[in-house]
């Protein structure tokens, strides 16, 4: 299931926020957000897809930037964490499960060849 929507907040705005949320077959739960030229990702699952999605988010990040210099053609991006914070443990309920929360910040280091 994938929805959509893009929004003008105004007409006076020049900004446009796009949404998406997607359940996966694991049921883990993908929300994203695309604001003044940066995007949030909440993801709710198990630790091993939130993991993949997060090395996938950075590859593709680090795969898409463009060389910061237009004078020269090549340049090689690598992604790296920014910032890692586990904010909280807590136990499901009527389960075993431990959740966690946090968040994390991934930073991209482009270098010219």
């Amino acid at each position: 299931m994938v929805n959509r929507f893009l929004h003008m907040p105004s007409l006076n705005s020049l900004m446009l926020f796009l949404f998406f949320f997607v359940i996966l077959r694991d049921q883990t739960r993908l929300k994203a957000c695309f604001r003044d030229g940066k995007v949030a990702i909440d993801i709710a699952g198990n630790v091993f897809s939130v993991a993949e999605i997060a090395e996938q988010i950075a590859w593709m990040g680090a795969a898409l930037r463009s060389s910061p210099d237009d004078d020269k053609a090549a340049a090689y991006c690598t992604a790296h964490l920014a910032e890692l914070h586990i904010n909280s443990l807590a136990m499901a309920h009527h389960s075993s499960v431990a959740v966690y929360t946090g968040f994390c910040t991934i930073g991209f280091k482009t270098e010219l060849l």
